[in-house]
């Protein structure tokens, strides 16, 4: 991978190759910078979502009284009488809360090592954090215009949906044999605005935090930044994405699976935990490589960075 060749727009094929060239040459940093603080919260959440489940706690019954459905039955009873089904476990409050903060932390140190390994610098974990710290309260705030810009815009769309949608149904009352097929195309219509807002969304917080990560900007140059390059080929974004998605889902759900039957076999559910926490750490960052890439790939594009230019940044 040559860095005179990063810098002009790229392809579909050299997107994922610069994507995966970019994670398998920062392997280990990465990882340790995504599993540090998401790794132990991920047991953790695990642990306590599977504890306090109510499907969980209906299987082990089933499993503890499997020749005995008299007993089971009782189990069962006390368990909804307990009214354990509705209690709120307050431990897994906290660890949302201490969630957030773990992403909110890690989330632009990871972005700032990619960033930097794209450029062909090297970054340290502790560096990577460092500039993290610095860049704390920017990001905050950045994420709390980001909501509150997202709420906005969220709810015009659909204000705008429910019109369109009322002005259609009023339409198909009046053609009558034609109202099964109006249905049918509104409601694909719907979930595919859907589907695409959401990756539009996805896109522009994606693309926010890079540029305030990887560029300096203020909380709202970067959103402004983030909601101009989601508007640019939002459905190339939206199909690299699901591929990515599906490249690495599919090992992902066989090793999940793997662990969830080793789990099972051994009676060591904690096994099951660390096998899924861990194939997080280690494939959930091809994901935030490849927004990298595709910043960059959409920056080129959209306001016509050329090379020299991007040397002279390097510079």
């Amino acid at each position: 991978m040559n860095i005179e060749n990063k810098f002009k727009p790229m392809s579909l094929g050299e997107v994922l190759d610069y994507t995966f060239n970019i994670y398998r040459k920062n392997f280990l940093k990465l990882i340790v910078v995504f599993g540090l603080l998401s790794f132990p919260l991920d047991i953790i959440s695990s642990i306590i979502d599977n504890s306090s489940s109510l499907v969980n706690k209906i299987m082990k019954i089933m499993e503890n009284n499997f020749n005995n459905p008299k007993a089971a039955m009782e189990a069962f009873n006390k368990l909804m009488s307990a009214n354990e089904a509705a209690s709120v476990n307050p431990w897994v409050n906290i660890i949302s809360v201490l969630s957030i903060i773990a992403l909110i932390i890690y989330l632009p140190a990871l972005y700032k090592m990619v960033s930097e390994a794209f450029k062909g610098n090297s970054i340290t974990v502790e560096d990577s954090y460092k500039y993290s710290f610095k860049r704390f309260f920017s990001y905050v705030g950045a994420l709390m215009l980001f909501v509150l810009i997202t709420f906005f815009v969220t709810v015009v769309v659909t204000i705008a949906l429910v019109i369109a949608f009322a002005i259609l149904y009023l339409i198909s009352n009046l053609v009558g044999p034609l109202r099964v097929v109006i249905i049918i195309i509104s409601m694909i219509a719907l979930i595919f605005i859907t589907i695409m807002f959401s990756f539009y969304l996805y896109a522009t917080f994606s693309f926010m935090t890079v540029s305030l990560v990887a560029e300096e900007k203020s909380p709202m140059e970067a959103i402004k930044r983030g909601f101009s390059l989601a508007q640019f080929k939002l459905f190339r974004f939206t199909g690299v994405t699901i591929l990515m998605s599906l490249i690495i889902g599919i090992p992902s759900l066989i090793i999940q699976q793997i662990g969830l039957a080793i789990s099972r076999a051994t009676g060591i559910d904690m096994i099951q935990h660390i096998i899924f926490a861990g194939t997080g750490v280690v494939l959930n960052p091809i994901m935030f490589v490849l927004v990298i890439v595709l910043y960059y790939d959409y920056k080129i594009r959209r306001e016509g960075i050329d090379i020299e230019q991007a040397y002279s940044e390097l510079q």
